[in-house]
């Protein structure tokens, strides 16, 4: 007697095409909604062209070409209210911020800032940290930060002390540039 063999499949799971089919009736049979259209047997083919919206294909650009200008303006745009904005901590409170006598900032100082703000400033609170951010990480900040030994408010007033480790790192990072 011949026996014909019979393959056994270990694959418990169901066509991808009859799990798609199972959670379209599951949605169904749930929500009362109809189903999108059912895809082929051969796959997922193109519904004709009357029952299709096709939207114009768009041409191909080379993005960096294209943005290079838009790059360019907007970094203009963000250096010229960074610069407004440190104009803007010069003149409100020049007994902190200066360009020829800079003093050591108490940490924490855009809260005391951000706590006085004015709504109808031309520049965010971002372009006012930007700012803060170039203050401090000038060479004659941190000369003059590696060699004080208080930290000071907006009104020009020493409220802190400056730790040993904030001078050191000035000094290293001054002795870099």
């Amino acid at each position: 007697m011949i026996h014909k063999k019979s393959t056994l499949s270990l694959n418990s799971q169901p066509h991808p095409l009859t799990q798609d089919k199972v959670a379209q009736l599951k949605i169904f049979f749930e929500t009362g909604q109809h189903p999108p259209q059912p895809l082929s047997p051969q796959g997922n083919k193109k519904t004709p062209k009357a029952n299709q919206q096709e939207t114009p294909a768009k041409p191909k650009v080379d993005s960096k070409e294209n943005d290079q200008p838009l790059r360019l303006k907007a970094k203009k745009e963000r250096d010229k209210n960074r610069q407004a904005a440190f104009e803007w901590l010069l003149r409100t409170y020049p007994q902190c911020f200066s360009e020829k006598n800079p003093k050591p900032l108490k940490l924490k100082i855009e809260k005391d800032i951000f706590a006085e703000l004015p709504e109808n400033l031309p520049f965010s609170r971002l372009h006012l940290r930007e700012a803060l951010g170039v203050y401090t990480h000038w060479s004659k900040y941190r000369a003059v930060l590696a060699q004080s030994t208080h930290r000071y408010d907006l009104w020009g007033n020493a409220v802190e002390e400056l730790l040993a480790s904030h001078k050191t790192h000035a000094q290293q990072q001054f002795q870099k540039h």
